[in-house]
């Protein structure tokens, strides 16, 4: 969409995409996963402060990454623990404002002002997530919308405290429901289906 109407030679939008082979492979039935909350994702002081914050209104979170407990994952075991799991956090990893958490950790503030992720984006791990038939929470970045219907399809949280009332208040029909509409919406991004049509893009110039 950003690129829309603009003047140049013939070009291809490759978007971030998913393994369709591995997320067939891995994914469950709704009602078989057995993870009910995971995060995979490395460690880092605002993404703990979220994992605390929704433990302490009972929340518990499955993480998975460098720097916590049970360690970082192969691209394997990632698509196997996202194909177990009911919901999917994609946790920020930008630098965030939220005034609690900087009281709680005001070294963080000397992280953002140093740090030059400043700005949310787009990453493969929305669409992965989808592919493999989680419920998923997200952050918002620009040009979520154009992937998936907020709402229907993706749970989108402006901050923790909303968060939590989501994912606490969100029915396993509604959850399997949206991850259902979700995967439809990411059927066009696998990568076997992106380069296969890239290839033949390429042949008929």
């Amino acid at each position: 969409w950003r690129y829309q109407g603009r003047h140049g030679l013939k070009s291809r939008f490759l978007p971030f995409g998913y393994d369709a082979e591995a997320a067939a492979r891995f994914s469950r039935p709704f009602a078989d996963r057995d993870i009910q909350l995971s995060f995979v994702g490395a460690r880092d002081r605002y993404r703990e402060y979220i994992v605390k914050k929704l433990a302490s209104q009972g929340i518990e979170v499955s993480c998975y990454g460098a720097g916590w407990p049970a360690g970082s994952l192969s691209q394997e075991k990632f698509y196997d623990v996202i194909g177990r799991s009911r919901y999917a956090l994609n946790l920020s990893n930008s630098t965030s404002w939220d005034a609690r958490f900087l009281l709680r950790y005001p070294m963080a503030l000397a992280r953002n002002l140093k740090s030059n992720k400043t700005v949310e984006q787009l990453k493969a791990r929305h669409s992965e997530i989808a592919a493999l038939g989680a419920c998923q929470f997200s952050f918002y970045t620009s040009g979520i919308e154009h992937l998936f219907d907020i709402g229907r399809d993706i749970y989108v949280y402006p901050n923790v405290d909303e968060l939590a009332y989501m994912v606490a208040r969100i029915s396993d029909n509604e959850a399997a429901m949206a991850a259902s509409r979700a995967s439809e919406r990411v059927a066009e991004l696998s990568y076997q289906k992106q380069f296969s049509e890239l290839f033949a893009f390429q042949r008929s110039t």
